[in-house]
Parts: structure tokens; C-alpha cells; sequence
């Protein structure tokens, strides 16, 4: 936005919304890969994974010189550590949690952090060591446990920071806009919670299922126009349900994919 925070150290207005569009890019990813069918199938997805990171490991090997002259990571490194969560969570039946193995990933991730050509390969240990600590599972204080607030403290404390630093200039102190931001920070934050996105989360299966719709629509129409359905297609195809056709169009290919989803579970699941 021009002209404002211009007089502040920084004139960015929300520097948290740097990773909205890697964020999209990690749902467009899985989207993908479950429509290719990777996701229902896990060895393919793992085969798939870790295709990518030898692939990224060998770019970022021939195009990166050191990190002290190249500057911040990629962004999209960030993909590539949600792909490898999604892994974890598709053999969480075969991974076991413990606390050598989360040592012995957390000193790796770190070693592995410390050059940028490696850093790729970080995103392994790295996500077994987070998901380690998230399922630690600590007590936690009886606010906390009235929502989930991390979200939008993280999205909208930047732009609270930069308000304070603002109206406020003779209290620039680091203690004044941290006491700022938490205080605002968390009230704002209780606001989305309530009345943005516990409200869509509780339409998240009609969500699921229009987008799902939705696509296989896509599917149909091109089906149809690329006549791949062919003339003597069964009723199902003729009916006005897009699915049906889609799933039948599918079938024609005599893949896997022409298995639609059991079930409402999510594409991880």
C-alpha cells in the first residue's frame, strides 16, 4: 500500500503474507498429486517425494554458491517440507516417535541447514523432529484450549506491530511493541477464530465435496469435448451427473484412478 507506515524502519504492511502464496502452492501441489493418484497410494507418493528432493538437491547443488552470497532460501523449500509432513503422516502406521531418533534428526537437520546445497535434504529430519514435538502434547493453559489462535496471531501481529510503531513513535521499544502485539495480537486473533474460521471449518466436508465436484466436472467436460466417452458410453455417462461421466471416462483408461475416494476422508487420510 503506498504511503503507508513510510516513516517506519520497515514501510512493509504485513510481512507475515510472504508465504500466502507458497501455502496455496503446498494445496495445489496435493491436489495434484491426489487427482494423479499418489496420494491414495503411498509408495508411489513416497517414490514421488523423494524423486523431487533428488531432483532439488541436484538444482539447488548446481545453481546455489555459497550462502553467505545467495541470500534467503527459496521459498518454495517451504512446499517441500509440507509434502515431506504429508509423507510422515501417510506411514504413520510404520513411524515410530523417539527420542533418539528426534536427537539424532534435530542435530542432522541443523548440520544439514548450515549449507544451502543440503538444506533440501534438512526438510527430512527436520519434519520428523517437528512432528516429535508436536505430538509431545503439553498441557496448556485453559485459554489457549478455547481455540486456535496461532494462525491469526501470526497473520495479523505484523501489521499491529507496524500500527503501534506508527501512532507511537516515542515508544519504539521492543518490550512496549511486543506487550502491543500480543495483547492485540490475540484479540484479534480470538475474533477470526469465532467468526471466520471455526464458521468455515465446520463446512469444511461440503467444502470438500463441491470442490471435489467441481473438478470432476472439469474431468468430464474435457472428456466430452476430447471424445475420449465415446458414443456407445453406458447411462451413467449420458446422465446428467458430471461425476458419473468422469469416473467412466476414467475407467476407460482402466487406471487406478478411476477408484473415486471411499468415503469423506481427506486427501491425506
Amino acid at each position: 500500500m503506498p504511503g503507508v507506515f513510510t516513516h517506519n524502519l520497515v514501510d512493509y504492511v504485513n510481512g507475515s503474507l510472504w508465504t500466502l502464496p507458497y501455502e496455496l502452492e503446498c494445496y495445489c501441489a496435493l491436489m495434484v498429486l491426489y487427482l494423479a493418484g499418489f496420494v491414495r497410494h503411498r509408495t508411489r507418493f513416497l517414490v514421488a517425494i523423494m524423486a523431487v528432493l533428488l531432483l532439488g538437491y541436484i538444482w539447488t547443488f548446481m545453481r546455489y554458491k555459497p550462502i553467505w552470497d545467495e541470500g534467503p532460501l527459496p521459498g518454495r523449500y517451504l512446499v517441500m517440507a509440507f509434502l515431506v509432513g504429508v509423507g510422515l503422516q501417510r506411514f504413520s502406521d510404520k513411524i515410530r516417535l523417539n527420542v533418539w531418533a528426534f536427537l539424532a534428526c534435530l542435530a542432522a537437520g541443523t548440520f544439514l541447514s548450515l549449507w544451502v546445497e543440503t538444506s533440501l535434504i534438512a526438510t527430512l529430519p527436520i519434519a520428523y523432529a517437528t512432528v516429535y514435538l508436536g505430538m509431545l502434547n503439553p498441557k496448556k493453559l485453559p485459554i489457549i484450549l478455547s481455540g486456535d489462535y496461532s494462525y491469526g496471531l501470526y497473520l495479523f501481529a505484523f501489521p499491529i506491530q507496524q500500527a503501534e510503531v506508527a501512532l507511537f513513535p516515542a515508544y519504539r521499544w521492543w518490550g512496549y511493541n511486543a506487550v502491543f502485539a500480543l495483547v492485540l495480537g490475540f484479540a484479534y486473533a480470538a475474533f477470526s477464530w469465532w467468526c471466520v474460521e471455526k464458521p468455515i471449518l465446520q463446512h469444511k466436508r461440503v467444502i470438500a465435496s463441491t470442490v471435489e465436484r467441481f473438478w470432476l466436472q472439469l474431468i468430464a467436460i474435457g472428456a466430452e469435448r476430447s471424445g475420449y466417452v465415446r458414443s456407445g458410453r453406458s447411462a451413467a455417462s449420458r446422465s446428467l451427473d458430471p461425476a458419473a461421466g468422469a469416473r467412466l471416462a476414467l475407467a476407460a483408461d482402466g487406471g487406478d484412478a478411476a477408484r473415486p475416494p471411499a468415503g469423506n476422508r481427506s486427501a491425506s487420510g
